[in-house]
């Protein structure tokens, strides 16, 4: 079906009231437009997301949804983290109290995450997406970078990790 009838299906789910389920459908939500795409890839897979927005926090409901076996995200706002949990995160990170790549890496005992969203915007979120994602990964690339970002793309080539866009204007 349409993405208002998957969204509807993840707000019913997780017993999310229809207000806020009336303003989440009616912003850009590139990312969620993916979770069909990444259905295969986030089922039992830890996954990450970077910025818990509108667009992350789908991104949070979607991997729920399709069975992510652990959700992290990371966000510096306390209640955008707080409403993460309530919307199907595992665990929440503040980037500014430590290293987010080492409290990852012992939330996974010590693997890397197998999907990661990048929904902040900016480059060092991007570089640790690439950082604590591992061999054959998928990062999802959705953050609007309002400056030019460099980016080490030997990494995803040498680990063989797939990077994708989606935006939710087309």
């Amino acid at each position: 079906g349409n993405f208002g009838t998957q969204l509807s299906v993840m707000a019913e789910a997780l017993g999310m009231d229809v207000c806020f389920y009336d303003v989440v459908t009616r912003l850009p939500l590139g990312n969620a437009r993916m979770m069909p795409t990444l259905e295969d890839l986030l089922a039992a897979s830890d996954v990450v997301t970077f910025g818990a927005g509108p667009v992350g926090l789908s991104a949070v409901m979607g991997a729920k949804v399709k069975g992510a076996s652990r959700i992290i995200v990371v966000e510096p706002i306390q209640y955008r983290r707080d409403l993460a949990l309530k919307l199907g995160a595992s665990s929440v990170l503040d980037p500014r109290e430590g290293d987010p790549g080492r409290v990852i890496g012992k939330l996974t005992g010590g693997q890397r995450v197998d999907v990661a969203f990048e929904c902040a915007g900016t480059g060092p979120a991007l570089q640790l997406a690439d950082q604590i994602s591992g061999r054959g990964a998928t990062i999802v690339q959705v953050g609007v970078h309002r400056e030019p970002v460099s980016f080490d793309f030997f990494s995803l080539f040498f680990r063989e990790k797939t990077i994708v866009t989606s935006q939710g204007y087309s």
